[in-house]
């Protein structure tokens, strides 16, 4: 198993033994991830990581634009660059996020990069990188500290701006519908029901956006519980009713 998905495990495990629940999760023969038995009744447990969403040529579909992944990619970059940087200079990106085409502004912010180490000297001077639409100010300090390429990543738009809570849904919902595609195939009397755990980390939504909505979502499932766990470990969760097999 995954990482990511050992953690949601763990977090749902605390989480329902918090809430006083006698369970033994087991891994299992994906599908389902793992097969949870609380009482003697054995429930199937999914698990999948909710990437953030863009709209691209008309269509949501999942983006590595969050701030994590820039910020990882950034540190990537300084940890491989930054030995070529003069004595006590410093250069510095301030990069606004969700980026609508991450893949390739990653290819220029690292030619960026490799063209500015290789002029000398390299004199105190900033300016814009434009690519995809994107713009991203530079600017190059010099009597630092040592030097390092450091990057600042904030968000593009507010939440108002943003329709966070339909950004939150949409991302929600996908991820509910690929896992009931995958888990409807299960032969139904090996367990008394499905569980979904959502792995988050959407860097502009917080728990009370997460519990807005999931209470507002509008697709048809077979989950009988969903947990949402935050990269925190805090865990949300809601309970379904059973519904009938459409054949």
């Amino acid at each position: 198993m995954r990482p990511t998905e050992e953690f949601t495990r763990n977090c749902i495990v605390e989480y329902l033994q918090g809430m006083g629940e006698n369970l033994d999760i087991q891994q299992g023969s994906d599908p389902p991830d793992y097969v949870a038995e609380i009482d003697g009744e054995k429930f199937s447990l999914e698990i999948t990581e909710c990437k953030p969403l863009i709209l691209e040529n008309g269509r949501l579909v999942e983006s590595e634009t969050s701030s994590c992944s820039v910020s990882r990619f950034m540190r990537d970059i300084n940890n491989k660059y930054k030995e070529f940087l003069p004595d006590e200079t410093c250069l510095f990106y301030d990069i606004r996020t969700p980026l609508s085409n991450f893949t390739t502004i990653k290819r220029e912010i690292e030619r960026h990069v490799q063209h500015l180490i290789n002029q000398r000297p390299l004199d105190p001077m900033g300016g814009s990188l434009s690519s995809k639409g994107e713009v991203i100010k530079w600017h190059i300090y010099s009597g630092c500290e040592g030097k390092a390429i450091i990057a600042v990543v904030s968000p593009k738009y507010s939440a108002h701006e943003y329709r966070l809570d339909l950004h939150v849904i949409n991302m929600l919902e996908k991820a509910i519908i690929g896992k009931t595609l995958k888990t409807q195939n299960l032969i139904e009397d090996e367990f008394s029901g499905h569980w979904l755990g959502l792995l988050v980390n959407y860097f502009l939504a917080d728990r009370a956006c997460y519990e807005k909505a999931i209470d507002i979502i509008n697709v048809q499932h077979c989950f009988r519980r969903i947990f949402i766990v935050s990269e925190t470990g805090e865990v949300i969760s809601r309970e379904y009713p059973i519904l009938e097999r459409q054949d």
